[in-house]
């Protein structure tokens, strides 16, 4: 009986030694596995303010060398895209938008795009036509007339109520050439201001190198 308590006692103490080289292990490993987590966080946030740094520098000395030929912030001037099926329709829209000097500057992209949407009765069409994606840049003031008028548009022209309705989207510029955006402003001037603007000029070279888009300008 004594041996059998004795071997009884041997065999718990050896579970609690078991027990507590097991609990060592767990908190070591959960230890180790924390130092690596902070250790990662530490150089990914050492990585970010580097970046940061980085980053700003460049944005400083880009505002040294170009600030008085590159505006950031409100510039006053939004780019608006919208897409039609033939060029007359998009013929019809640019010489409607210019004729009120409502845009300044558009890129017509003739290209065979896929299409895939919802008409009003709920079914998903694919089209694959020949359409013109319309690339228009105007100034703020003018943005609210400017949608007015292609939306008269669509209303006037039965045919283009079979296609995706006013696709037509704004997007406020935050940054530009400066001398570009000024002159997007005097072309897109109300037609009683139009003794201020130069319809006739096309950008200047100057304008040009700091534009990403090809200008189509008044004839």
């Amino acid at each position: 009986m004594l041996e059998v308590t004795r071997i009884t006692k041997i065999h718990e103490e050896h579970i609690r030694i078991q027990k507590i080289q097991h609990e060592a292990f767990v908190a070591a490993a959960e230890a180790a596995h924390k130092a690596q987590e902070d250790e990662r966080k530490r150089r990914e946030e050492a990585q970010i303010a580097y970046h940061e740094a980085q980053m700003k520098e460049r944005r400083s000395d880009f505002e040294k060398n170009f600030r008085n030929v590159w505006a950031t912030g409100n510039t006053g001037v939004s780019w608006m895209q919208m897409t039609v099926q033939s060029r007359s329709d998009a013929e019809a829209i640019i010489g409607k938008l210019y004729q009120k000097t409502l845009i300044a500057d558009v890129q017509d992209i003739n290209h065979v795009y896929q299409r895939v949407y919802t008409t009003v009765e709920g079914k998903v069409l694919t089209t694959d036509e020949n359409q013109h994606k319309l690339i228009m840049l105007t100034s703020d003031d003018r943005v609210a007339e400017a949608i007015e008028e292609v939306g008269v548009y669509y209303s006037d022209n039965a045919h283009m109520q079979k296609y995706p309705k006013f696709d037509l989207i704004v997007t406020p510029l935050v940054t530009g050439s400066k001398e570009y955006i000024e002159w997007v402003k005097l072309q897109t001037l109300k037609k009683e201001a139009q003794q201020l603007a130069f319809y006739n000029e096309k950008p200047s070279d100057a304008m040009d190198s700091f534009s990403t888009m090809s200008h189509t300008s008044r004839d």
